[in-house]
C-alpha cells in the first residue's frame, strides 16, 4: 500500500476520491499550470478523479509514489508530491516513449520548487525517460510537486521534499525492493527561485538541459538538480547537460 509519511507540520498520505474537488480547484489555478508540464488549464471535470485512481496501480507497478501533502493537525489538503521511478542507466531497457499522464503534480522532470518568485511551489518530472521494469532493482527517482497558491511562502515545499528524499533513499528499498542510485529534480530556466527548495533539500545544481520541454508552443530549457545516494563512492557526473 502507498505509504504515509510525517514531518513536524505535514502528513504525506494517499489521495482519496474525496480529495478530487480540491485537487481540481487548487491545481486548476493558472499559476500552478504555468510552471508544471502537464497540469491542464482550464482543469476539466473528471480529470482529478481519473488521476487519483492511477496512484495505487502505479505504486504496485513500482513506477510512481504519489502522495497528498496535508496539514498534519487538520489533514487539510495543501498540494501533491510525486517520486517517479525509472531504471538507472546500468539496468535500463532500450529507450521507449513513456506515456504522458493526463495530469500529474510531478510528472517526470521537476519544475519549480522555491519558496518565492515566479511560482516556486510546483515541480514536474521529465517524460522522456524510459519506463521502469520490474526486473530493474536500481532506479533513479524524479521528484515533482505542487502546493496550492493559498499556502505559498510557508516552507511547505522544502519540508515535503526533504521527507520524500529521505523516503526514497531509506525506506523505498524495503517498501518496493528498489534502491535509488540518485534523485533528481528540474525547474524552468527562467524560474531560478524554483531551485531554492532543491538546494534546501540537499540537492546540487547539475546543469541545463536545452530545449527539453515543449509547453504552449515553445521549447523550454530545464535546470537539473541531483542528489546521489548518500555514501555512494561512485558519483559520475550527469551526461547530456550544459554545466551552466
Amino acid at each position: 500500500m502507498l505509504p504515509t509519511l510525517r514531518t513536524a507540520r505535514l502528513t504525506l498520505s494517499p489521495f482519496t476520491p474525496d480529495d478530487a474537488a480540491l485537487v481540481q480547484r487548487y491545481a486548476g489555478d493558472a499559476r500552478i499550470a504555468a510552471t508544471t508540464a502537464f497540469v491542464p488549464h482550464p482543469y476539466p471535470d473528471g480529470v482529478a478523479e481519473a488521476w487519483i485512481a492511477t496512484h495505487l496501480p502505479q505504486f504496485l507497478e513500482k513506477s510512481n509514489v504519489t502522495l497528498a501533502i496535508r496539514a498534519r493537525e487538520s489533514g487539510a489538503l495543501r498540494g501533491a508530491i510525486n517520486l517517479k521511478l525509472t531504471p538507472s542507466p546500468a539496468t535500463a531497457p532500450a529507450p521507449a516513449a513513456a506515456p504522458v499522464p493526463a495530469h500529474a503534480p510531478a510528472p517526470a522532470v521537476a519544475i519549480g520548487a522555491g519558496e518565492s518568485g515566479c511560482n516556486p511551489h510546483s515541480a514536474i518530472s521529465v517524460p522522456h525517460l524510459p519506463a521502469p521494469t520490474a526486473a530493474a532493482s536500481a532506479a533513479i527517482g524524479e521528484i515533482g510537486y505542487w502546493v496550492a497558491v493559498p499556502f505559498w511562502n510557508q516552507g511547505i515545499c522544502t519540508e515535503a521534499v526533504r521527507r520524500i528524499v529521505r523516503y526514497g533513499f531509506d525506506e523505498l528499498p524495503r517498501a518496493l525492493d528498489r534502491t535509488l542510485a540518485e534523485i533528481r529534480a528540474h525547474h524552468f530556466v527562467e524560474n531560478p527561485a524554483s531551485g531554492r527548495v532543491m538546494e534546501k533539500a540537499g540537492m546540487r545544481r547539475a546543469g541545463v538541459i536545452p530545449r527539453a520541454l515543449s509547453k504552449n508552443g515553445r521549447l523550454i530549457d530545464l535546470v537539473r538538480y541531483t542528489m546521489p545516494r548518500p555514501h555512494d563512492p561512485e558519483n559520475p557526473g550527469p551526461a547530456g547537460l550544459n554545466p551552466t
